[in-house]
């Protein structure tokens, strides 16, 4: 599972549905692994203020993707539509 982040993102947005995924894969003993990828794969702050920090940069990522999330929130600027 992948979620798309940048700044401005709303941190429920990707909290919510990560730990979601997150405990469903622990109760079913794997099945999915969450990622956060941004622009250039480099840290980003939520719409509240918090940093998030990332896995990848989304250009990096490589293969099929099963679940691609791209959380809500402010709308990113042109520096981060790049993704």
């Amino acid at each position: 599972m992948l979620f798309v982040v940048y700044d401005g993102v709303q941190l429920m947005d990707v909290a919510g549905p990560a730990d979601a995924f997150a405990s469903a894969a622990r109760m079913a003993g794997g099945g999915y692994r969450v990622w956060l990828a941004s622009a250039g794969g480099r840290d980003v702050r939520t719409s509240c203020g918090m940093r998030m920090g990332v896995d990848v940069d989304v250009a990096d990522v490589a293969g099929p993707v099963d679940t691609l999330m791209v959380a809500g929130g402010a709308e990113p600027s042109a520096g981060d539509a790049g993704a």
